[in-house]
């Protein structure tokens, strides 16, 4: 068995939330991998502990690619986690994903009443319309 499914594993059957955090930095080197990714997510949008919600945003933000689900739970949450600081630091991990897909989302967040949501709404935003300009100069070059 693989030592990052023994891992998974671990967290599945883990209650401890300060454990399940520990294990979850275990898993970042894996975080591409479906079982783990699509475990991850399961926590960021339904642990009742937002200290786990806040790892797991950490966690996601490793992917590289970033993959679809990951960057449509991680917007699920900045819009909807009633944490301020999930709500960041899931704006933080979409900068570092790049996905534009995220751009329609970290603006809205912008409105949002937290000022720590703002601020990483807005650098997140930065990167990802930089990204979108560069993209589309790309695209236009090649005609």
């Amino acid at each position: 068995m693989n030592d990052w499914k023994e891992t998974l594993e671990s967290l599945r059957n883990e209650s401890d939330s300060s454990k399940k955090i520990g294990i979850l930095d275990r898993l970042k080197a894996y975080v591409a991998e479906d079982e783990v990714r699509k475990e991850v997510i399961k926590l960021l949008l339904n642990s009742d502990d937002r200290l786990v919600r806040i790892k797991a945003t950490e966690v996601l933000e490793e992917l590289n690619p970033a993959k679809e689900d990951a960057v449509e739970a991680l917007m699920k949450s900045l819009l909807e986690d009633e944490d301020g600081f999930v709500r960041g630091f899931s704006a933080k991990a979409l900068g570092k994903l790049g996905d534009v897909r995220a751009i329609d989302a970290l603006k809205r967040a912008l409105e949002d009443p937290d000022g720590f949501v703002k601020h990483y709404a807005s650098e997140a935003l930065k990167v990802l319309e930089m990204r979108a300009r560069f993209l589309a100069l790309i695209q236009k070059a090649k005609g």
